[in-house]
Parts: C-alpha cells; structure tokens; sequence
C-alpha cells in the first residue's frame, strides 16, 4: 500500500537510465546530470549478494511475485523503492541485468527510461584495452547467463543465442551483447500494448560530440533543470586540495 502510494506520484516517479551493455557512456551521462538529480549506481547489479531473489547474478531470477523474501526483507525492499521517489527526481543507473531485466523494470513500471547504446565497436574495443574481460571475469559470466538461458521460462527463446560451447572472447561478448539488448527491449515493450513508459535513447557518440544538444533533451525529457556546471579544476579560487579523479571519465586508470 505504502509503494502504491509513491507510484500513484506522477511527478515524483525515478527516472531509469538503461544501458544494453557495459561502456555505454553511463558514466558521462551521470557526471552530466549528477548537480541535478539524486542518484543510485546499479542498485540491484551491483549492490545485492548473488544469493539475493532480485539480484540479476542469481542463477534464474524470479518474477517479482513469490520471490520468497522474508518480511523483514520486503519492508527492507519496500523502504528501498520507497525512498527513490520524490522530487527532485532520482536517477536509477543499471546495465547488464540480463534476465533479471523485466524483474527490475517491474518494480518501477512507469519510470521513464534513458536508454544508451554505443556503436558496438566501441564496446568491443574497450573491453580489449582495459582487459575487462578478464578483469571482471565475464568468463564465469557468460557461463552464469548461459545457464539461465536454460531455464523453462527463457529456454526456448534464448537457449540458442547462448550455446555451452566455450567460446572465445570475442565471440562470448558479442552474444552477450545481443541478448542483454533483446531482453532490455523486450522489457520496455508491452507487445502490441502501447508502453507507458515514456523512453529516450541516446547513442553515446551523439552524447560525447554534441553534449549541449543532448542535455537539453534530457531536461526536457525528464523534467528537470540543469544547474550551472561548478569550476572543479584544482586550481579553482580557494581549492586547498587536488581534485578527487576517482570517478573521473576524462581519462586513462591503470587501477
């Protein structure tokens, strides 16, 4: 009843930025909004332990009815969802969710969605200069999402696109790639239904060569203002420390 209420606030609903892979520009569209709009980074891909019912690690995700949590955790759940609406409107930032996709998107169903996508290209290339694919152990991912792909509910759609057969690499991302863009896509349709999801796609190369352009749909989009961008640099009037380049986008980690 308390979560009925929120999602009965049009205009306090949170806003969902989606991407259909890792190194989608997600990122460069936080660090664009974040003097403007709360923010959660991958609450549910990176934040829940694999064993978690709506963790998109756990081996086959459940819908989001008899997930089987305790009481203790669906108010934990139910404070959690709670708390993301309000003004000024939050931003929800996952990528990757596989098949926990439709699980997630259903908790916020009418959040409008900001969906990236990049030249594939790009990704691929990425992933070879910062040896992700190892680093992040996307070998045990891939057999994690191949797995799932099994399962009665998926099987017949996507046991195929997800052969067992121990590809290389290359081959493993560029199928994992396809699935986790079909999934998100068949999340946000309603089939011959029209959505009331309202959606915005932006390509990163349109983010990264015409920001101004782009950040002005967004405001539009999602009913925001965007706050004059604040002098950061390390040589600013009264900066007594060096910026902080943790999160920075700007440039080459080694670490």
């Amino acid at each position: 009843m308390r979560l009925a209420a929120h999602l009965n606030e049009q205009d306090g609903r949170p806003a969902l930025a989606l991407g259909i892979f890792e190194r989608v520009g997600s990122n460069w569209l936080s660090g664009s909004l974040r003097g403007a709009m709360p923010q959660h980074n991958e609450p549910f891909r990176q934040q829940l332990g694999r064993e978690h019912p709506l963790s998109p690690g756990n081996r086959v995700p459940p819908s989001l009815q008899g997930t089987g949590l305790s009481g203790f955790s669906w108010h934990h759940l139910l404070c959690a969802l709670s708390d993301l609406h309000g003004q000024p409107r939050h931003l929800v930032k996952e990528t990757n969710l596989f098949f926990a996709t439709d699980t997630v998107l259903g908790m916020l169903p009418e959040s409008p969605a900001v969906v990236l996508t990049p030249a594939l290209i790009g990704i691929a290339s990425l992933f070879a200069r910062g040896r992700l694919w190892d680093r992040w152990r996307y070998g045990d991912r891939y057999a994690q999402v191949a797995a799932t792909a099994r399962a009665p509910r998926w099987r017949m759609a996507f046991a195929p696109l997800l052969p067992q057969d121990d590809p290389d690499p290359a081959t493993a991302l560029g199928r994992l790639i396809v699935v986790n863009s079909l999934l998100l896509a068949r999340a946000l349709s309603d089939g011959d239904e029209p959505s009331r999801r309202p959606r915005l796609v932006i390509p990163y190369e349109q983010h990264v060569s015409d920001p101004g352009r782009t950040e002005v749909g967004l405001t539009q989009f999602l009913g925001i203002g965007m706050p004059e961008p604040a002098d950061e640099s390390p040589n600013a009037a009264g900066a007594t420390t060096p910026a902080d380049a943790t999160f920075a986008t700007t440039g080459r980690k080694d670490t």
